[in-house]
Formats: structure tokens, C-alpha cells, sequence
């Protein structure tokens, strides 16, 4: 079993509202050296496999073709166990 993280987020330039109320929501709160926000998506998948190369490429099927929407978002992989 090879565990595979997905991180999803938005790609520069694309704009994001919630990350720009959360943002604002902390300057308010006295959070005044928050410079940047980027928020996302985080997955752990499962993936029943003994080869490394074969449960990324099957991760990276999933994100381009459900889990991530590629024309506006970008994801990460990376093996961790």
C-alpha cells in the first residue's frame, strides 16, 4: 500500500474570494505581517500498489480527471509512506 498527498490549490491569477476574506478577517485581528494566503485542498489516497512510479501515475490520473479542475487549480503529489 503506497499512501500518495495531494495538495490542490488555485493557480496565480485566479481569484480567490474566500482567501481574501480570511485574509482580511486576520489583519483585523491584529495579524498585520500576513503578507499572503493561499488556500487548498489536502488528500491522503491509498493506493494498493507495491511500485512507486504506478501509484503516482494513478494519483495523478485521479486529480486530472476528477479531483482537481486543472484549468483552474494546480496539485502536488508526493509519495509519503
Amino acid at each position: 500500500m503506497i499512501k500518495v498527498q495531494v495538495s490542490i490549490t488555485l493557480k496565480p491569477g485566479v481569484h480567490d474570494p474566500q482567501a481574501e476574506a480570511v485574509s482580511s478577517a486576520l489583519h483585523d485581528m491584529g495579524f498585520s505581517q500576513l503578507k499572503n494566503l493561499v488556500m487548498g485542498k489536502h488528500m491522503i489516497l491509498e493506493i494498493d500498489s507495491h511500485n512507486e512510479e504506478e501509484a503516482l501515475s494513478q494519483a495523478e490520473t485521479m486529480c486530472k480527471e476528477l479531483l482537481a479542475n486543472t484549468v483552474l487549480e494546480r496539485f502536488v503529489l508526493q509519495v509519503i509512506s
